[in-house]
Protein backbone atom coordinates (compact mmCIF):
# COMPACT_ATOMS: atom_id res chain seq x y z
CA UNK A 1 0.00 0.00 0.00
CA UNK A 2 1.35 3.31 -1.17
CA UNK A 3 2.06 6.16 2.12
CA UNK A 4 -0.48 8.82 1.24
CA UNK A 5 1.84 12.30 1.13
CA UNK A 6 1.03 14.65 3.78
CA UNK A 7 0.50 17.61 1.70
CA UNK A 8 -0.37 20.23 4.46
CA UNK A 9 3.14 19.26 6.25
CA UNK A 10 4.99 19.62 3.18
CA UNK A 11 3.53 22.89 2.60
CA UNK A 12 4.37 24.08 5.85
CA UNK A 13 7.83 22.41 6.37
CA UNK A 14 9.13 23.86 2.73
CA UNK A 15 7.68 27.34 3.77
CA UNK A 16 10.17 26.73 6.77
CA UNK A 17 12.56 25.75 4.87
CA UNK A 18 12.27 28.63 2.55
CA UNK A 19 12.52 31.01 5.25
CA UNK A 20 16.29 30.06 5.78
CA UNK A 21 17.55 31.66 3.47
CA UNK A 22 16.08 34.72 4.44
CA UNK A 23 19.41 37.82 4.05
CA UNK A 24 21.46 34.97 3.73
CA UNK A 25 23.85 36.89 1.77
CA UNK A 26 24.37 40.66 1.53
CA UNK A 27 23.54 41.71 -1.40
CA UNK A 28 25.91 44.18 -2.65
CA UNK A 29 29.22 42.75 -1.23
CA UNK A 30 28.32 38.96 -1.18
CA UNK A 31 29.56 38.59 2.26
CA UNK A 32 28.07 36.92 5.09
CA UNK A 33 25.48 38.81 7.04
CA UNK A 34 25.39 39.46 10.73
CA UNK A 35 23.59 37.00 12.45
CA UNK A 36 21.62 39.03 14.25
CA UNK A 37 20.05 40.80 10.77
CA UNK A 38 19.01 36.70 9.84
CA UNK A 39 17.40 36.41 13.15
CA UNK A 40 15.25 39.95 12.55
CA UNK A 41 14.13 38.52 8.97
CA UNK A 42 13.53 34.94 10.52
CA UNK A 43 11.36 36.39 13.55
CA UNK A 44 9.33 38.58 10.88
CA UNK A 45 9.03 35.71 8.10
CA UNK A 46 7.69 33.11 10.72
CA UNK A 47 5.12 35.73 11.90
CA UNK A 48 3.92 36.50 8.72
CA UNK A 49 0.71 35.08 8.43
CA UNK A 50 0.08 34.92 5.00
CA UNK A 51 2.54 32.39 4.62
CA UNK A 52 1.88 28.72 4.68
CA UNK A 53 3.10 28.74 8.29
CA UNK A 54 0.29 31.17 9.01
CA UNK A 55 1.92 32.97 11.54
CA UNK A 56 1.58 29.81 13.73
CA UNK A 57 5.63 29.20 14.13
CA UNK A 58 8.37 31.11 16.03
CA UNK A 59 12.10 30.86 16.43
CA UNK A 60 13.13 28.58 19.48
CA UNK A 61 16.99 28.39 18.93
CA UNK A 62 19.40 30.00 16.35
CA UNK A 63 19.87 30.76 13.90
CA UNK A 64 23.74 29.29 13.52
CA UNK A 65 26.00 30.28 10.88
CA UNK A 66 28.71 27.93 10.85
CA UNK A 67 32.02 29.33 9.79
CA UNK A 68 34.01 26.17 8.02
CA UNK A 69 31.15 25.46 5.75
CA UNK A 70 28.54 28.19 5.76
CA UNK A 71 25.85 26.33 6.55
CA UNK A 72 22.70 27.67 8.48
CA UNK A 73 20.50 25.83 11.04
CA UNK A 74 17.65 27.53 13.22
CA UNK A 75 14.56 25.45 14.88
CA UNK A 76 11.09 27.02 14.56
CA UNK A 77 8.22 25.79 17.08
CA UNK A 78 4.42 25.43 17.17
CA UNK A 79 3.25 25.74 20.79
CA UNK A 80 -0.16 24.62 19.88
CA UNK A 81 0.71 21.10 18.46
CA UNK A 82 4.19 20.67 20.44
CA UNK A 83 5.97 20.16 17.39
CA UNK A 84 9.41 21.30 16.73
CA UNK A 85 11.01 22.03 12.95
CA UNK A 86 14.69 21.99 12.89
CA UNK A 87 15.49 23.85 9.41
CA UNK A 88 18.10 23.67 7.33
CA UNK A 89 19.67 26.02 4.64
CA UNK A 90 20.50 25.47 1.06
CA UNK A 91 23.48 26.94 -1.02
CA UNK A 92 24.42 30.62 -0.82
CA UNK A 93 26.70 32.70 -2.88
CA UNK A 94 29.60 31.93 -0.31
CA UNK A 95 32.18 29.74 -1.92
CA UNK A 96 32.89 27.58 0.75
CA UNK A 97 28.95 27.07 0.68
CA UNK A 98 29.21 25.96 -2.95
CA UNK A 99 32.38 23.81 -2.48
CA UNK A 100 30.39 21.39 -0.11
CA UNK A 101 28.34 20.64 -3.26
CA UNK A 102 30.51 19.27 -4.24
CA UNK A 103 31.85 15.73 -3.86
CA UNK A 104 35.63 14.29 -3.43
CA UNK A 105 34.95 11.64 -0.80
CA UNK A 106 32.76 9.55 1.17
CA UNK A 107 32.45 8.49 4.62
CA UNK A 108 31.03 5.78 6.53
CA UNK A 109 27.32 7.20 8.08
CA UNK A 110 25.48 6.61 10.43
CA UNK A 111 28.50 6.08 12.57
CA UNK A 112 29.36 2.37 14.02
CA UNK A 113 27.37 0.60 11.19
CA UNK A 114 28.33 -1.87 9.49
CA UNK A 115 26.49 -2.13 6.46
CA UNK A 116 28.54 -0.30 4.23
CA UNK A 117 26.11 3.18 4.11
CA UNK A 118 28.38 5.95 3.48
CA UNK A 119 27.72 9.63 2.82
CA UNK A 120 29.46 12.47 1.40
CA UNK A 121 32.32 13.80 3.27
CA UNK A 122 31.89 17.17 2.00
CA UNK A 123 27.84 17.40 3.44
CA UNK A 124 29.18 15.01 6.97
CA UNK A 125 32.20 17.94 7.57
CA UNK A 126 28.34 20.00 7.60
CA UNK A 127 26.90 18.21 9.83
CA UNK A 128 29.34 18.02 12.49
CA UNK A 129 29.61 21.76 12.32
CA UNK A 130 25.61 22.26 12.78
CA UNK A 131 25.62 20.08 15.40
CA UNK A 132 28.63 21.31 17.31
CA UNK A 133 27.44 24.62 17.19
CA UNK A 134 25.62 26.26 20.25
CA UNK A 135 23.21 29.04 20.89
CA UNK A 136 24.61 31.73 22.12
CA UNK A 137 21.58 33.35 23.48
CA UNK A 138 20.75 29.77 25.43
CA UNK A 139 24.00 28.09 26.05
CA UNK A 140 22.79 25.28 24.15
CA UNK A 141 23.48 22.93 21.02
CA UNK A 142 20.91 21.92 19.10
CA UNK A 143 20.88 18.15 20.59
CA UNK A 144 20.40 19.59 23.94
CA UNK A 145 17.83 22.32 23.27
CA UNK A 146 15.81 19.90 21.49
CA UNK A 147 15.85 17.40 24.06
CA UNK A 148 14.46 19.71 26.76
CA UNK A 149 11.31 20.29 24.63
CA UNK A 150 10.78 17.00 24.13
CA UNK A 151 11.18 16.19 27.72
CA UNK A 152 8.58 19.27 27.97
CA UNK A 153 6.05 17.69 25.53
CA UNK A 154 7.07 18.11 22.35
CA UNK A 155 6.51 14.78 20.52
CA UNK A 156 7.56 15.48 17.04
CA UNK A 157 10.42 16.71 15.72
CA UNK A 158 10.45 17.49 11.45
CA UNK A 159 13.78 18.46 9.98
CA UNK A 160 13.45 20.32 6.70
CA UNK A 161 15.88 21.56 4.10
CA UNK A 162 15.46 22.83 0.34
CA UNK A 163 18.82 22.04 -1.87
CA UNK A 164 22.06 21.27 -0.03
CA UNK A 165 19.92 21.50 3.17
CA UNK A 166 17.70 18.77 1.65
CA UNK A 167 20.63 16.87 1.33
CA UNK A 168 21.53 16.91 4.80
CA UNK A 169 18.07 16.29 6.01
CA UNK A 170 18.44 12.09 6.19
CA UNK A 171 22.25 12.93 8.02
CA UNK A 172 20.71 15.33 10.49
CA UNK A 173 17.39 12.85 11.20
CA UNK A 174 20.08 9.80 11.80
CA UNK A 175 21.62 11.71 14.35
CA UNK A 176 18.74 13.03 16.02
CA UNK A 177 17.18 9.48 16.07
CA UNK A 178 20.35 7.33 17.02
CA UNK A 179 21.87 10.04 19.25
CA UNK A 180 25.53 12.11 18.34
CA UNK A 181 28.89 12.89 20.17
CA UNK A 182 27.57 11.15 23.29
CA UNK A 183 24.09 12.11 23.51
CA UNK A 184 21.20 9.82 23.05
CA UNK A 185 18.68 10.09 20.39
CA UNK A 186 15.48 11.95 20.51
CA UNK A 187 12.79 9.96 22.40
CA UNK A 188 10.38 12.13 19.78
CA UNK A 189 9.11 11.26 16.65
CA UNK A 190 11.47 12.20 13.65
CA UNK A 191 9.46 12.92 10.52
CA UNK A 192 11.62 14.40 7.38
CA UNK A 193 11.24 16.82 4.41
CA UNK A 194 14.02 16.84 1.75
CA UNK A 195 13.25 19.46 -1.05
CA UNK A 196 14.91 19.13 -4.35
CA UNK A 197 17.61 16.60 -2.20
CA UNK A 198 21.05 16.20 -4.48
CA UNK A 199 22.11 12.86 -2.98
CA UNK A 200 23.48 12.14 0.46
CA UNK A 201 25.37 8.67 -0.05
CA UNK A 202 25.97 5.68 -1.72
CA UNK A 203 23.02 2.96 -2.47
CA UNK A 204 23.78 1.00 1.17
CA UNK A 205 22.85 4.80 2.96
CA UNK A 206 19.64 5.02 0.73
CA UNK A 207 18.74 1.71 1.61
CA UNK A 208 19.20 2.45 5.19
CA UNK A 209 17.26 5.52 5.12
CA UNK A 210 14.56 3.71 3.41
CA UNK A 211 14.26 1.05 6.03
CA UNK A 212 15.15 3.84 8.78
CA UNK A 213 13.76 7.03 8.70
CA UNK A 214 10.39 8.75 7.89
CA UNK A 215 11.44 11.11 5.45
CA UNK A 216 9.47 12.29 2.20
CA UNK A 217 12.36 13.16 -0.94
CA UNK A 218 9.92 16.04 -2.66
CA UNK A 219 11.55 16.51 -6.63
CA UNK A 220 10.62 17.85 -9.31
CA UNK A 221 10.78 15.87 -12.03
CA UNK A 222 13.21 18.77 -14.53
CA UNK A 223 14.92 20.02 -11.81
CA UNK A 224 18.72 18.37 -12.31
CA UNK A 225 19.74 18.97 -8.74
CA UNK A 226 18.08 15.81 -7.41
CA UNK A 227 20.30 14.36 -10.27
CA UNK A 228 23.34 14.88 -8.94
CA UNK A 229 25.21 12.46 -8.51
CA UNK A 230 23.83 9.23 -9.07
CA UNK A 231 21.97 10.22 -12.60
CA UNK A 232 23.82 13.37 -13.86
CA UNK A 233 23.38 11.72 -17.40
CA UNK A 234 19.76 12.04 -17.52
CA UNK A 235 20.26 16.22 -18.16
CA UNK A 236 21.38 14.65 -21.69
CA UNK A 237 20.14 11.44 -22.29
CA UNK A 238 16.46 12.30 -21.35
CA UNK A 239 16.27 16.39 -21.89
CA UNK A 240 15.94 17.47 -18.34
CA UNK A 241 14.86 20.35 -18.02
CA UNK A 242 14.60 20.45 -21.44
CA UNK A 243 16.07 19.65 -24.87
CA UNK A 244 19.25 21.79 -26.21
CA UNK A 245 19.45 24.64 -28.15
CA UNK A 246 22.12 23.72 -31.60
CA UNK A 247 24.68 25.96 -29.20
CA UNK A 248 24.02 24.36 -25.92
CA UNK A 249 24.69 21.16 -27.84
CA UNK A 250 28.38 22.23 -28.01
CA UNK A 251 29.59 22.57 -24.54
CA UNK A 252 26.45 21.09 -22.07
CA UNK A 253 27.09 17.95 -22.82
CA UNK A 254 30.95 18.39 -22.01
CA UNK A 255 29.80 19.78 -18.37
CA UNK A 256 27.29 16.87 -18.11
CA UNK A 257 30.46 14.72 -18.32
CA UNK A 258 32.63 16.65 -16.18
CA UNK A 259 30.35 17.02 -13.22
CA UNK A 260 29.58 12.64 -13.41
CA UNK A 261 33.85 12.00 -13.63
CA UNK A 262 33.60 14.14 -10.25
CA UNK A 263 30.85 11.96 -8.60
CA UNK A 264 32.05 8.79 -9.84
CA UNK A 265 35.45 9.30 -8.42
CA UNK A 266 33.95 10.12 -4.86
CA UNK A 267 31.82 7.22 -4.64
CA UNK A 268 29.07 5.44 -6.12
CA UNK A 269 25.51 7.67 -5.30
CA UNK A 270 21.55 6.81 -5.10
CA UNK A 271 18.67 8.56 -4.04
CA UNK A 272 15.99 6.97 -1.52
CA UNK A 273 12.74 5.63 -2.73
CA UNK A 274 9.87 7.46 -1.07
CA UNK A 275 9.83 10.24 -3.42
CA UNK A 276 7.14 12.78 -4.37
CA UNK A 277 7.38 13.60 -8.12
CA UNK A 278 5.55 17.17 -8.59
CA UNK A 279 4.23 18.40 -11.57
CA UNK A 280 6.11 18.97 -14.61
CA UNK A 281 5.58 22.65 -15.99
CA UNK A 282 7.80 23.21 -18.71
CA UNK A 283 9.18 27.22 -18.85
CA UNK A 284 8.79 28.75 -22.32
CA UNK A 285 11.50 31.05 -24.26
CA UNK A 286 14.06 30.26 -21.68
CA UNK A 287 17.91 29.14 -21.99
CA UNK A 288 18.98 25.55 -20.41
CA UNK A 289 20.85 27.57 -17.65
CA UNK A 290 17.87 29.84 -16.66
CA UNK A 291 15.43 26.98 -16.64
CA UNK A 292 18.32 25.01 -14.61
CA UNK A 293 17.70 27.67 -11.98
CA UNK A 294 14.11 28.52 -12.54
CA UNK A 295 13.14 24.52 -12.13
CA UNK A 296 15.52 24.54 -8.68
CA UNK A 297 14.56 27.70 -6.66
CA UNK A 298 12.99 27.36 -3.34
CA UNK A 299 9.89 29.12 -4.86
CA UNK A 300 8.81 27.08 -7.87
CA UNK A 301 8.51 23.92 -5.22
CA UNK A 302 6.43 26.26 -3.08
CA UNK A 303 4.65 26.92 -6.21
CA UNK A 304 4.08 23.25 -7.16
CA UNK A 305 3.13 22.68 -3.71
CA UNK A 306 0.09 24.84 -3.47
CA UNK A 307 2.11 27.04 -0.83
CA UNK A 308 1.75 30.51 -1.86
CA UNK A 309 2.38 33.47 -1.72
CA UNK A 310 5.72 33.49 -2.27
CA UNK A 311 8.57 33.90 -0.07
CA UNK A 312 10.25 37.48 -1.14
CA UNK A 313 13.64 36.72 -2.16
CA UNK A 314 13.61 38.51 -5.47
CA UNK A 315 12.87 41.74 -3.83
CA UNK A 316 15.59 41.24 -1.81
CA UNK A 317 18.97 39.40 -3.76
CA UNK A 318 19.28 37.70 -1.03
CA UNK A 319 19.25 34.19 -2.69
CA UNK A 320 21.07 32.55 -5.61
CA UNK A 321 17.72 30.93 -6.70
CA UNK A 322 14.99 33.54 -6.82
CA UNK A 323 12.70 33.44 -8.56
CA UNK A 324 12.18 34.19 -12.19
CA UNK A 325 9.46 32.93 -13.96
CA UNK A 326 7.68 30.75 -12.03
CA UNK A 327 5.90 27.48 -13.31
CA UNK A 328 2.11 27.80 -13.48
CA UNK A 329 -0.66 26.26 -12.81
CA UNK A 330 -0.70 25.40 -8.69
CA UNK A 331 -1.50 22.05 -8.07
CA UNK A 332 -3.33 20.82 -5.21
CA UNK A 333 -1.87 17.16 -4.96
CA UNK A 334 1.43 15.38 -5.57
CA UNK A 335 1.20 12.19 -6.89
CA UNK A 336 3.78 9.66 -5.84
CA UNK A 337 6.05 8.01 -7.92
CA UNK A 338 9.60 6.42 -8.59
Amino acid sequence: MTKPFPLHDAQVQMTLAALAYLDDTDPTGRTIPPVSDVKKALIAGLANCDFSTKGEWTLAWGPIQTHGTDNLVYVARNETDKTLAVCLRGTTTQWLSRLEDIPTSQRRFPTANTSGAKVSSEFFTGLVEMLAAVDPDQSTTLQDYLATQVAAGFGTVFVNGHSQGAALVPMMMAALQLGWARRPGLRAAVRGFAFAPPTSGNPAFADWVNRSLDCWFVINPLDIVPLGYANIHDVTRRQIPGPLTLEEELYVPALVDAAAALAWAAGTWAQPDQRAMTQMVHEENEGFFDMVIDQHNHNTYLVMLGATPLVPFGQTGASPFAPGSIPLPHITNVPVGP
